[in-house]
């Protein structure tokens, strides 16, 4: 049945192809960013990176993109005729100084963020100049990207001129740059041309990489004249870092192909630290399971791994040809089958590299000795059995984890379901399986039960059972999102982070509790925090204080009269709260906001939204702002930091509030507040309460009424407590609605009173006063009359009260003055 159906579905799947006529790309500046750093240029579209690629004026230092969404290039596969049957595709961004059919010439040197997100099936078709996604680079910095089925083929249509020499990859050809966390998945890369210097990720030149991955088929069909790799075809002069890096798929060619390297440069000296590669390699010439040819200075190589089968003239399961000088080998092992006239276990030629507790399999490698010519003693071959053994590796101090004898770096781990039992690396990426439970904390939820540390990329994969929720503080290098539909829950809990990647309306971080994301933001520089609660409300912060600081950020899905608790407020407003924090002052020029919400969650006639912040109450900020339907953009904000919400600019929230104090006044209090601006405020509710006790009613005071004016209140309680006195304002409006101020409170000393009476109410028409002098009083009713006055000795005083007065009075000495009820 398979081999009758197949190719029907194939003519079904590859027929319409046929008839896809050339299409026209059309450059599409970026609607979003200026390209610095604290505003970068967002790229979305196939539209915005075709923009980039013919815009060589953004390809300086100092500019800044961002990728915001998963990119579909498969239509590149017909752009641009190449006057042989096919198509360029797409032009490569950095076309060097002699560009080919439709390159611009220059370097890229800017820094290029993919944040996470997509760019699929990306066609290039070109003669051997500069080849890739990227052609020359210069100084460039790439992070967080992921290029998935590209294909690159490298011949000589519509060339004038081919200079091989300048490199080809399907990520970078040539130049110096960085890359972080960048992947190549499903890649193609063809050379069907006399070229030179090819590599998956890199092509010649002075490259750095940490955490970044290709698996692709390489494959050279013609005569090529120089190194390839798996990674990294050719490092240039100079010195170079790679950490965490691994290759995957086949390369095969006539030249030095190596797994991971083709050749590192004769005056360079390069480091790989836990690298690996899983690559088959075949070739006419020098070939590596990891690097093919080692010059006099190859570098250091540190707790590597290659596995992939190798053939070559002069071969080895880790490296094939070397010269004289040194290089360092430090707890390496190969296991790859290898075929070759000169060939060992572990490397074609022995020379004078220092070796240092290295080991290859004599089984699967075909070969008893470790090397094709010469010898040495630090590079042991074991069975297959012993190579999947722990105590072969921990008895040559080799640091794995779960033992500390060797260190704790734990740069090794074995398990029997991974790299076919073979030792594996740690590395930085953590995978997120949840098959047992939701517990972030529980092992079993991780990929080989390894848990994530802070140096850690998270990622959660496609096939996920579980939602993570976070059991405690978290603290990780960066997070990842590839499962559908996934969010994290934080709880009530920290979740520290560099970056989240690939974060969607249906990938976010849920703040369902009092917990928040927290993250680091250099001076100058933007980040989003991906958050929401029940749906994604992300907000994008840029640091423009002067320094570096950490921000927080949780979201609610109201805006409450208190800020966090109370009512909801009656405003037309975006229906969410936003909890923004920072570590340090709020200094320089502050910081920039870009609030985002969904259709449907806006409540009112909302029109023109402006920004509030709740201090002691919710004041609207007078800053400039921009805003969309969804969306609302506030530069230079330099107060505190506490809530933030939205609403309409054509109503305020209930009363802006300035100040609210309690002060001494005689034996009393005296309560003072002001307003900045009101709306249909009817009255003020002065409320009072000591230590323990409910809070009590001790006056109004009526409002000014609607007004943008400051507004001065003040209200006078003539008997506050010995001790702790607490107060608070209820702000009442016309329509029934109520705002709570903060407290304030006051200690008033016991001796600050002059005398005091009791019992309090009056209940046996006695009314005892006690004086610590000779004093005068008088007593007023509760319509301010003068009812007696009397002039009372140092000591208790009884006065005779008739109970046919009862009521509310008010005893007065100088400026004290106390109440009491007679019953």
């Amino acid at each position: 049945m398979k081999t009758t159906i197949l190719p029907f579905l194939l003519a079904i799947i590859l027929l319409p192809i046929k008839n896809i006529s050339a299409q026209t790309p059309t450059a599409v500046a970026p609607i979003l960013g200026n390209g610095t750093s604290n505003d970068p240029y967002r790229i979305e579209s196939l539209s915005n990176l075709y923009w980039l690629a013919r815009t060589t004026s953004q390809w300086v230092t100092g500019k800044y993109f961002i990728q915001t969404a998963d990119i579909d290039a498969t239509e590149t596969s017909t752009w641009f005729p190449n006057g042989d049957g096919g198509y360029y595709g797409f032009p490569t961004i950095g076309g060097g100084s002699n560009p080919v059919g439709n390159q611009l010439s220059g370097s890229f040197s800017a820094s290029y963020d993919g944040q996470g997100f997509h760019i699929s099936n990306l066609y290039i078709n070109r003669a051997p100049h500069c080849v890739g996604l990227f052609g020359k680079c210069f100084g460039a910095v790439f992070k967080n990207m992921t290029l998935v089925n590209p294909t690159v083929l490298v011949g000589s249509a519509g060339a004038t001129t081919t200079n091989g020499y300048q490199g080809t990859a399907i990520f970078a050809a040539s130049g110096s740059a960085t890359v972080d966390n960048v992947h190549i998945m499903g890649g193609t890369l063809t050379i069907d041309s006399w070229h030179s210097y090819f590599g998956g990720m890199f092509g010649r030149g002075m490259f750095q990489g940490t955490n970044s991955s290709v698996d692709a088929i390489i494959n050279g069909t013609v005569t090529t004249a120089g190194p390839g790799g798996g990674f990294l075809g050719y490092s240039e002069s100079g010195t170079g870092t790679f950490t965490n890096c691994f290759t995957t798929g086949t390369i095969s060619g006539n030249f030095y192909l190596g797994g991971f390297v083709g050749m590192t440069g004769s005056s360079g000296n390069y480091t790989f630290n836990e690298c690996y590669s899983k690559m088959a390699v075949t070739t006419s010439g020098f070939a590596g399971g990891f690097t093919a040819h080692i010059p006099s200075k190859g570098g250091t190589y540190n707790n590597c791994f290659a596995t992939g089968s190798v053939t070559g003239s002069v071969a080895g399961g880790f490296y094939g040809n070397s010269t004289n000088g040194v290089s360092n080998f430090n707890r390496c092992y190969s296991t790859g089958s290898v075929t070759g006239a000169t060939s060992g276990g572990f490397g074609g030629m022995a020379v004078t590299h220092a070796f240092l507790n290295c080991f290859w399999n004599t089984q699967t490698s075909g070969k008893a000795t470790a090397f094709g010519t010469g010898t040495n003693a630090n590079v042991t071959g074991r069975t297959t059995t012993q190579m999947k053994t722990l105590s072969t590796f921990t008895s040559a101090a080799w640091d794995f984890i779960n033992e500390t004898t060797n260190g704790s770096n734990d740069h090794w781990f074995i398990d029997a379901t991974e790299n076919s039992g073979y030792p594996s690396l740690r590395g930085d990426i953590r995978e997120w399986t949840g098959s047992i439970s939701n517990s972030w904390s529980a092992s079993t939820n991780w990929k080989n039960g390894l848990q994530p540390n802070s140096t850690s990329i998270v990622r959660l994969n496609n096939g996920t059972v579980n939602f993570p929720a976070i059991t405690s503080d978290i603290t990780i290098d960066r997070f990842c999102f590839s499962a559908a539909n996934f969010k994290v829950d934080l709880g009530n809990y920290i979740f520290t982070s560099k970056a989240i990647l690939r974060a969607d309306a249906n990938h976010y971080i849920k703040t369902s509790g009092t917990g928040n994301l927290k993250m680091h933001i250099a001076d100058q520089q933007f980040l989003t925090f991906p958050v929401g609660l029940s749906s994604y409300n992300p907000v994008s912060i840029t640091n423009r204080t002067g320094a570096h600081d950490d921000f927080s950020v949780l979201v609610s899905d109201e805006v409450y009269t208190n800020g966090i608790s109370g009512a909801t407020v009656n405003e037309p407003r975006v229906q969410r709260t936003w909890y923004i924090s920072k570590t340090a002052p709020n200094t320089g020029s502050g910081v920039n906001f870009l609030f985002n919400w969904n259709p449907g969650e806006t409540t009112g006639a909302f029109t023109s939204p402006g920004l509030y912040h709740y201090g002691s109450n919710w004041a609207r900020q007078a800053g400039t702002t921009s805003s969309t339907a969804q969306s609302l953009g506030y530069l230079g904000y330099t107060g505190t930091f506490s809530p933030f919400s939205i609403a309409t600019g054509a109503a305020l929230l209930p009363v802006t509030w300035l100040n609210f104090t309690a002060t001494k006044h005689g034996a009393g209090v005296n309560l003072a507040w002001n307003t900045a601006a009101e709306s249909g405020t009817s009255d003020y509710v002065v409320q009072h309460k000591t230590n323990a006790k409910e809070w009590a009613s001790i006056g109004a005071v009526t409002a000014t009424g609607t007004r943008n004016t400051k507004s001065d209140y003040s209200l006078l309680h003539n008997s506050p407590v010995a001790g702790n006195n607490y107060y608070r304002l209820i702000q009442r409006d016309r329509d029934g609605q109520e705002t709570y101020s903060k407290t304030v409170s006051i200690n008033v000393l016991e001796t600050f009173r002059s005398f005091s009476v009791y019992p309090n109410p009056v209940v046996n028409g006695k009314l005892n006063i006690s004086t610590r002098k000779a004093i005068t009083i008088q007593i007023y009713n509760s319509e301010g009359a003068l009812v007696l006055q009397r002039k009372l000795q140092q000591g208790n005083n009884v006065i005779l009260i008739t109970p046919s007065i009862a009521g509310t009075y008010y005893i007065r000495s100088g400026m004290e003055t106390l109440p009491f009820i007679v019953k």
